[in-house]
This record gives C-alpha cells, sequence and structure tokens, in this order.
C-alpha cells in the first residue's frame, strides 16, 4: 500500500535489543490530574492514533472501548479527547490539539508505569491493568 502511493516506509527491528513489557496502570475512578499525567506520559504526542477519522494523542484513550468491552468497565470517552480530521480546518487546530492533555489523562497512573521485564503475552486480566505488577 505503501509503494502503491508511493510513501516512504521505515521499519526498525534491531534484534539485539532485547523487548519489555510495559505495565500501564489504569485508575478506573478517573482521579489522576490530567495536566501531570499528560505532561509526564511518554507517549503524549507521540503514539498519536487515527480511529475511524478521530485523531487522538495517544494510544490509550484510543483503545479504552476495548478495555471496557472485555472488563465490563466504563472509562468514558469525551468528545474531547480526539479531534475529527473531517472537521478540523487547519494543520494548526490539529497540532494544538494534540500539544495538550485530554480528559481521558485522568485515568492515567503514569508515575507507576514501568517496564516489567521480557515481552511476553497478556494475562488478559483487569488486575494487569489495575493492579502493580509484583515481581
Amino acid at each position: 500500500m505503501c509503494e502503491k502511493y508511493e510513501i516512504p516506509l521505515i521499519f526498525y527491528n534491531n534484534a539485539r535489543v532485547e523487548k519489555t513489557s510495559l505495565q500501564f496502570l489504569l485508575d478506573r475512578e478517573g482521579k489522576q490530574d490530567t495536566f501531570n499525567s499528560f505532561t509526564c506520559c511518554h507517549m503524549a504526542n507521540q503514539c498519536v492514533q487515527l480511529r475511524k477519522g478521530r485523531l487522538y494523542t495517544c494510544n490509550v484513550a484510543a483503545n479504552a472501548w476495548i478495555f471496557n468491552k472485555k472488563f465490563t468497565q466504563t472509562l468514558e470517552e469525551s468528545p474531547n479527547d480526539y479531534i475529527d480530521i473531517h472537521k478540523a480546518t487547519s494543520f494548526a487546530e490539529i497540532s494544538n490539539f494534540l500539544a495538550r492533555p485530554i480528559p481521558f489523562c485522568k485515568y492515567c497512573k503514569v508515575y507507576e508505569w514501568k517496564s516489567i521485564g521480557k515481552w511476553k503475552t497478556s494475562s488478559k486480566t483487569l488486575e494487569e491493568y489495575t493492579q502493580k505488577y509484583e515481581e
């Protein structure tokens, strides 16, 4: 597809780098400070994701619906968590949106996010996302 539309594609896969699993703890009550969560988040404006014409500043917010469905949770998505690329009027509008916290940041316990060792398959349990990993 990239060739067809003449889009450069670069894939980085350094086999000498050991991949690790990360734990992204969530606060289901949404009591985290959104500004602090955003400014301390290594994904904020770095892992931008497009889903159904909506551009999110991070992939956690973009995929919360999967978490909600899997674990019967209610992490709320707000219209202020994304920008509709079909309604945006300029690059500046999109850039300004991506450069600021979103309401969903209240669910992220970024101070407790950490590497939990060698890359492994998810345990697919609610506790994996809500309780600290014990080594």
